[in-house]
């Protein structure tokens, strides 16, 4: 199996330069593939939010390198992790940015329809809208 997504000793740390930096990741390794399903468990303040933030590229890296798709995340500029972010990733967000009149489902072919990897009648055919 490929992998997608490779995280080698990645490390978070927020505050850099001030007093008191807080290190919410240190010194990460995870490789994910092709066809695996991940789940991140553990109590609140253990820094599963700030994982998924680095590893979607929603936030980056203090050190430590993440590749995803064979291209290194810090390696991007701003508009070249934006079209990354609109190719590759998906996001659904526990609480915010839904579409209210629409199921789980619904909102996900959204973001396929309006990136144009799948038209919304080809969706409606799978039963997916």
């Amino acid at each position: 199996m490929e992998t997608v997504l490779q995280a080698k000793n990645m490390t978070k740390i927020y505050g850099m330069g001030s007093k008191q930096p807080f290190t919410a990741l240190e010194n990460i390794d995870l490789e994910i593939k092709t066809g695996e399903f991940i789940v991140v468990m553990g109590p609140s303040g253990s820094g599963k939010s700030t994982l998924v933030n680095n590893i979607s590229t929603i936030d980056i890296p203090t050190n430590g390198s993440l590749y995803i798709l064979n291209q290194e995340v810090k390696q991007m500029s701003e508009n070249q992790l934006g079209k990354f972010r609109y190719q590759y990733l998906g996001f659904v967000f526990q609480n915010y940015n839904l579409f209210r009149n629409k199921t789980a489902l619904q909102n996900v072919t959204e973001g396929l329809i309006i990136a144009r990897k799948l038209s919304k009648k080809e969706a409606i055919e799978k039963g997916m809208y």
